[in-house]
């Protein structure tokens, strides 16, 4: 049975899961990431949660509708960027995002990650969640610095992301302070505006 919600903000809502996976809510322009040393286990248990949402959670929302009793609710309404399935790049599978999913689910490991793209998939990032959500799982800090403006782990305890205006080495991932530093090196430069804070090192 398919029970629409009456707050059309909500985009993914997962209530007391009976797998591994934290609960979370996200709202219309919201971004969420989960920093995990098990970005597969955790992005397989996902995916159950949306496809057979009564078996694995007291109850899963997604786009305002409540999906238990259904198999295709969480598909239909969410964007499955997933390199490891699609064997593409992030970048270009958020190219080919259908227009009515507003959901954006990112799960990548490091290795999957393309670094001088993730410029572009912030911009996309931003794009996108003016009409929905972003949610990520990955033991990247560079994606969830370019793609989310909150951080939790696998038990859903929220790490410490910094706001401000970061300049970053493209070839070694340090961080660049000096003016001097960032004129003289600006192809070699990664811009960001969040930061997860290095005491959320796993």
């Amino acid at each position: 049975m398919i029970k629409k919600q009456s707050s059309d903000s909500v985009i993914l809502d997962i209530i007391e899961p009976s797998i591994a996976f934290p609960q979370i809510r996200l709202e219309k322009g919201q971004t969420l990431g989960i920093y995990t040393e098990n970005p597969i286990v955790l992005t397989s248990n996902f995916f159950r949660l949306i496809s057979e949402p009564e078996k694995y959670a007291k109850k899963v929302m997604v786009n305002g509708i409540i999906a238990n009793g259904t198999n295709w609710v969480g598909r239909v309404f969410t964007h499955i960027v997933v390199p490891g399935i699609w064997e593409d790049s992030i970048c270009n599978i958020l190219k080919n995002k259908p227009k009515r999913r507003h959901l954006i689910f990112i799960g990548a490991n490091s290795n999957e990650i393309r670094y001088e793209e993730l410029a572009n998939i912030s911009r996309f990032v931003t794009d996108y969640k003016k009409d929905g959500s972003i949610f990520v799982i990955t033991d990247s800090k560079e994606l969830l610095e370019a793609t989310v403006e909150k951080v939790i782990d696998e038990k859903g305890l929220e790490l410490t992301m910094k706001q401000g205006d970061f300049f970053e080495r493209l070839s070694d991932k340090t961080e660049v302070s000096e003016l001097s530093n960032i004129i003289s090196n600006i192809e070699d430069l990664r811009y960001k505006k969040w930061k997860l804070a290095d005491n959320s090192q796993k």
